[in-house]
């Protein structure tokens, strides 16, 4: 027994050693890379690995030879995280992969060897390895470029770019976006213009090179000649015109001192260079040339510049345009006479042999002194007032209008012509004696005759039948057993109607027809109240009325004499209305109703009773009926008026007028609510209403025609302890610019920047103004308001539009307003252009800022003080004017001023440069030291800069929409 244990015992010991020494090796192979492989940046390595025990072990070693001093990465496949596809089992076959960060190595050649460990049979070294050459790279290729010339070429340029590599090889290179493969390339760049060729190099691993520039500039074009002043066939109203030019060059440029301009022949002569003023822009050069001789109106002169650019590129164009001094003539201007339109329609007419009168203007005045603004020519004109127009009177009577002409070229003819015409608004009386004669499908009526009518209209049953300008009429094609009624007006030669006749009636027969002729009055009786009655509150008052031969027209019905209310149909067999007891006081009153019937002569016929209204002392005051009717329709029409005025008042204070069409429409309504109060003052209630309510429609559709908005406003800022230095900078003497400064202490002034705008029917139009607001918190003042205006928003003081009179200073511009300001008061103030802008106008108008141009605000000054033109002399002339110095005083003390400065300058800049060396040097007695040269070395710089500047290009206004 003890030997079987014994054997039992060595038997497993033998196992155990067997299982050892034959187990099986790892097997391991690195996948990738392979052969002679290029790595950068994170690489990864796969290696493959097989173990029938399972229990593989692998370690990674970068160095020659397999050293273990760069061993990358060393792990049992046991540990959690090495090999993602790892499940446990490596009795087959599977991949680790590894990563290796290149970058932290030198480029050059390694070999990667990886060996796998049998963790059961260590002791043995039971292993196996695998090995791999490879290059690390992490250098990017070189690319250089090499071409024929650097600067501009008129010609395409070929440039040779070659990529070099230190370790790989280069792939491509990429020029201007494009990729060309290989190492060496030809690029040809064509496109005119100063190009900018970028390129880089890609070698075979991937390493990218930092982008390059290289300039190719191409210049194969001539220069431009643009901007042609005058135009290419305008005509100019100027015998000696100014020719400009504006020469530019995108490339190479233009020289304007060298033979780059090489011929400029004006009619016919050749103009030597250094006649023109050549003015430098960013872009190139402005050439002007004034004509040395007056020219005659016809000619034309022609223009022809020659010019090359640095590169011979050669550009040559010609231009003609025609001078046109002479006015329009066989002007003229007429309308129909008489009339009763305020704006009647104008026959116009002008000629022009040269410019002609395309594109020209004309302005129309009723005294041939004060005119309307320019309107464009055209052979009809109905837009000009002539009762509130320029010059015009608002009466009736003969009214010379006058007109005056300009053609394309701009000459005005200063012989106005003019035409008279009779404005007549007053209507002709009525007619009477209106008789009518009935016969076969016919009526003729007979009337008098009415003094200074021109015509008569005729109505049938309401509406106008015909017109005729003798005193009787035949109307035919009637219908025999019908009843016609018929009335007669009168109108003027100026179309004013009078009030209609009294109506007729006639009935046409076969047997020649039968005329009413009534002579039997109306019967009327009150039915409602009753004689006697007492009544408060609203009551109804009702009669009975008849006529059994013309028929009845009409009720009147009077409180007190006083008529009330007119009902022209029959309700129900009675004639009433509703009548506020109210509307007179407590007490008896007298109530009569009259019919009229509808005889030639109207025969009447009224009743009358007496009440007595009890209302406990309670009454209204008005009319009622049709008069209350026609009274509430003027005052909606009024309302709507005063509506429209608030818009119309905001464009009138900026001098903004509306177009025609909303003109148009404003004074035909106004014309009826005129008419409508006349006829209301006739008693004619019907029209009235009928007027008003026309009248309150054209209101309103002109309002929604006219629209108005704040598009942008600006204020001025100002430092007020810097006032009184600013204003004796500007040329006021000290007492006058503290008198003004005082003057803000008791007084708010602000200035601001306001733009409008305005949408008139289907146009929109933009208005800038400036506005200034005063506001007195001190005693009543009577002053002067200055304001000086900088160039850069109004060029001309004449320029300048506002409701407020003003009084030009200088036309610089500086101008004036009178002002008289209580206390408390606040007052506004408007000027401005008064033409209209485009929005990108008006953008770029905010956008210089003109505001910040303004030297001061506006100035306040006493009256008297304003008066004196001695104490305001030099206002506006900038921050160097001296004030009470004459013209030659002025100069020479500026002159001996600039010499003294210049002086100093020359003295500090030559003792700079002659001790420039030294440190502490002392010349002429004046010298410093190592501490003051940065400041002398500082001076002289800038004085180097400013003489060494480009004269700048003038602006002119900032206002570019006037252009």
């Amino acid at each position: 027994m003890g030997v079987i244990k014994k054997f039992a015992f060595v038997l497993i010991a033998f196992l155990l050693v067997t299982s050892f020494v034959f187990a099986t090796s790892p097997t391991i192979t690195i996948i990738s890379p392979n052969g002679a492989s290029y790595l950068n940046g994170s690489a990864n390595i796969v290696v493959s690995l097989v173990d029938t025990n399972a229990n593989a072990q692998i370690d990674l070693n970068l160095g020659v030879g397999g050293s273990d001093s760069n061993v990358l990465t060393n792990f049992r496949l046991t540990d959690s995280g090495n090999c993602s596809n790892y499940t446990g089992d490596a009795t087959s076959l599977f991949e680790c992969t590894v990563s290796v960060n290149t970058t932290l190595f030198d480029d050059g050649n390694y070999t990667i060897t990886g060996t796998a460990f049998d963790l059961f049979n260590s002791a043995t070294n039971n292993s196996d390895s695998s090995d791999a050459t490879v290059q690390f790279d992490n250098t990017a290729p070189v690319v250089t470029a090499d071409q024929y010339d650097s600067d501009w070429n008129s010609m395409s340029q070929n440039i040779h770019f070659t990529c070099a590599d230190a370790l790989s090889t280069c792939e491509k290179i990429n020029v201007n976006g494009t990729d060309y493969p290989g190492a060496e390339i030809w690029v040809l760049i064509t496109d005119d213009g100063n190009n900018q060729v970028s390129f880089y190099g890609v070698d075979v691993v991937g390493n990218q090179g930092n982008a390059k520039v290289v300039g190719a500039p191409i210049d194969g074009e001539g220069p431009t000649i643009s901007n042609h002043s005058p135009s290419n066939g305008n005509y100019v109203n100027d015998a000696t015109p100014e020719v400009i030019f504006h020469i530019t060059d995108g490339g190479s440029g233009v020289t304007p001192t060298t033979n780059d301009v090489n011929v400029i022949v004006i009619d016919g002569v050749i103009v030597p260079l250094g006649s023109f003023t050549i003015t430098p822009t960013t872009d190139g050069n402005i050439y002007s040339y004034t004509l040395p001789s007056a020219k005659s109106s016809g000619d034309s002169i022609l223009v022809q510049v020659d010019v090359n650019d640095s590169l011979e590129n050669n550009t040559n164009e010609t231009w003609n345009f025609i001078i046109d001094t002479e006015a329009p003539t066989s002007t003229s201007i007429s309308a129909s006479s008489p009339t009763n339109d305020e704006t009647p329609e104008f026959d116009l007419g002008a000629t022009d042999s040269g410019s002609g009168m395309g594109g020209g203007k004309m302005k129309f005045s009723c005294d041939n002194s004060n005119w309307a603004s320019e309107v464009n020519y055209s052979s009809s004109y109905s837009s000009f007032n002539i009762t509130s127009g320029s010059g015009c009177t608002n009466s009736e009577g003969d009214k010379t209008i006058y007109v005056q002409f300009r053609d394309a070229a701009g000459n005005w003819n200063t012989s106005s012509s003019s035409a008279t015409i009779s404005y007549d608004t007053s209507a002709p009386g009525t007619p009477s004696g209106l008789s009518a004669s009935a016969g076969n499908e016919e009526v003729t009526l007979s009337w008098n005759s009415v003094s200074g009518a021109s015509e008569y209209r005729i109505y049938q049953n309401g509406s106008q039948k015909a017109t005729t300008s003798n005193t009787s009429y035949t109307i035919t094609n009637l219908s025999n057993g019908t009843t016609y009624d018929f009335r007669i007006s009168a109108v003027d030669g100026a179309g004013n109607e009078g009030s209609q006749s009294d109506e007729v009636s006639a009935i046409p027969s076969s047997d020649g027809g039968s005329t009413n002729a009534d002579t039997t009055d109306p019967t009327i009786s009150w039915d409602n109240p009753d004689s006697g009655d007492t009544v408060s509150g609203i009551i109804e008052l009702r009669v009975r009325a008849d006529d059994d031969d013309s028929g009845l027209s009409q009720v009147k019905f009077y409180v007190d004499n006083r008529i009330i209310d007119t009902v022209r149909s029959r309700s129900n067999g009675f004639y009433r209305i509703d009548w506020n007891s109210m509307t007179v006081g407590d007490g008896s009153h007298a109530l009569k109703a009259l019919a009229l019937d509808r005889a030639e002569n109207p025969n009447s016929a009224s009743t009358s009773i007496n009440i007595t209204t009890e209302n406990n002392g309670h009454s209204v005051d008005g009319p009622t009926g049709d008069e209350a009717e026609a009274q509430e329709a003027i005052k909606e029409a009024k309302d709507a008026k005063a509506e429209l005025d608030e818009d119309l008042d905001i464009l009138e204070k900026r001098g903004i007028e509306v177009s025609d069409d909303t003109d148009e429409a404003i004074d035909s309504a106004k014309s009826k609510l005129r008419n409508a109060d006349d006829q209301f003052d006739d008693e004619n209630y019907d029209g009235a209403k009928t007027l008003a309510e026309n009248a309150k429609q054209g209101f309103e559709t002109a309002k929604t025609m006219l629209s108005i908005e704040t598009y942008s406003e600006t204020d001025y800022t100002y430092n007020p302890n810097t006032l009184v230095i600013i204003l004796q900078g500007l040329g006021m003497s000290q007492a006058i610019a503290e008198e003004s400064a005082a003057f803000l202490e008791n007084m708010t002034v602000e200035r601001t920047l306001e733009i409008l705008k305005v949408v008139d029917g289907s146009t929109t139009r933009y208005f800038a103004s400036i506005k200034i607001v005063v506001e007195n918190n001190g005693e009543a003042q009577n002053l002067k308001v200055l304001e000086i205006i900088p160039k850069g928003f109004i060029e001309n003081a004449s320029d300048i539009v506002g409701m407020q009179d003003f009084d030009i200073i200088e036309e610089d511009p500086t101008i004036s307003f009178d002002l008289s300001i209580a206390n408390s008061e606040t007052i506004e103030i408007f000027y401005g252009l008064g033409e209209e802008m485009r929005k990108s106008d008006a953008d770029n108008l905010l956008g210089q800022e003109v505001l910040n141009d303004f030297m001061a605000p506006p100035l306040l000054l006493n009256q008297d003080t304003a008066a004196d033109g001695a104490a305001l002399g030099g206002v506006g002339a900038g921050f160097f004017a001296l004030p009470g110095l004459g013209d030659l005083a002025y100069l020479v003390t500026i002159v001996i001023v600039a010499l003294i400065v210049l002086a100093i300058v020359v003295f500090l800049a030559l003792n700079y440069l002659q001790n420039k060396d030294n440190d502490d040097d002392n010349v002429f007695g004046m010298g410093y030291s190592s501490e003051e040269k940065p400041f002398y070395e500082g001076l002289v710089g800038s004085i180097k800069d400013k003489m060494s500047k480009e004269p700048q290009e003038d602006q002119g206004p900032k206002w570019a929409y006037r252009n």
